[in-house]
């Protein structure tokens, strides 16, 4: 938190503005909910290598990485790929 002195002479607080990521998997749903970049980027990366493979609950889905209300990153999994 920042206090200063605004031009009308009063007191003012600033405070910071968090980075609030968030990583989504398909049918699993929100695996990660933080402010940590390097925590969110693992496990998105850990995520997509789920859904890559054949099994498990993960395999196929789309994953997601989210940063407020921006997707910064996405990977769709073949369960939804039109290929």
């Amino acid at each position: 938190m920042k206090i200063f002195l605004a031009s009308n002479g009063k007191l003012e607080y600033s405070f910071p503005v968090m980075r609030n990521y968030q990583v989504i998997v398909g049918n699993v749903g929100k695996v990660y909910d933080g402010s940590n970049e390097f925590v969110a980027c693992q496990t998105y990366d850990e995520y997509v290598i789920l859904s890559e493979q054949a099994a498990g609950r993960a395999s196929g889905e789309d994953v997601t990485l989210i940063l407020g209300d921006k997707i910064v990153r996405e990977h769709v999994g073949f369960n939804n790929s039109n290929e």
